[in-house]
């Protein structure tokens, strides 16, 4: 198969009635392979960065979504730790039971800030920090009875199986346990 020849250019063996510095100027004014090749990598390499940091950044903020969903119950845990460690030596006769109750609330507050730092490291101080607008969300007081503690956990464990619904995977696993941990402190340990 013969090559086909180009018009605008000499066939092999042919000197270019133009010479050699027209064929310069004229192949610096054309597009070579190689300049489309390096446009189109580059361009492939931009739209490519383009669609992960936009998939990053929806990823990002579906954890930073799935965190503040963890976060009420990580609170909640915190305050009835807080509460029950303060309430045992007062109730003398629930003394053992309620430290039960602030041992297994402390282990659910870990487990919570875990995850929740794993998801989305910044919300992690709001578990301790009072809430900006307390009128929005008012803390429920400091129980000062078994009987309040009591009821302060079932309302956790409520919510903690109702937001479970709503969640998928481990974060869904990990509020249904503490769910059924703390019906279990409510109905066993401190009736």
């Amino acid at each position: 198969m013969s090559p086909v020849p180009h018009h605008d250019r000499p066939s092999r063996g042919e000197k270019s009635p133009e010479g050699p510095s027209s064929r310069r100027a004229s192949n610096e004014r054309s597009v070579g392979r190689r300049a489309v090749l390096r446009t189109g990598v580059g361009l492939g390499v931009a739209v490519g960065v383009g669609w992960s940091v936009t998939g990053c950044t929806d990823e990002a903020s579906a954890d930073e979504d799935r965190a503040r969903a963890l976060l009420p119950h990580a609170q909640a845990a915190f305050r009835q730790q807080k509460a029950a460690t303060a309430l045992a030596p007062r109730v003398t006769e629930y003394t053992a039971a309620v430290t039960v109750v602030a041992e297994q609330r402390r282990a659910h507050l870990a487990a919570l800030r875990d995850e929740i730092a794993r998801l989305h490291s910044s919300l992690v101080d709001d578990i301790t920090a009072a809430p900006a607008d307390p009128a929005a969300t008012p803390a429920q007081p400091a129980p000062d009875s078994v009987q309040k503690l009591r009821d302060q956990i079932e309302r956790s464990a409520d919510g903690a199986a109702r937001t479970a619904v709503r969640l998928d995977g481990y974060r869904a696993g990990l509020l249904g346990s503490i769910s059924a941990s703390c019906h279990t402190l409510a109905k066993v340990q401190l009736t």
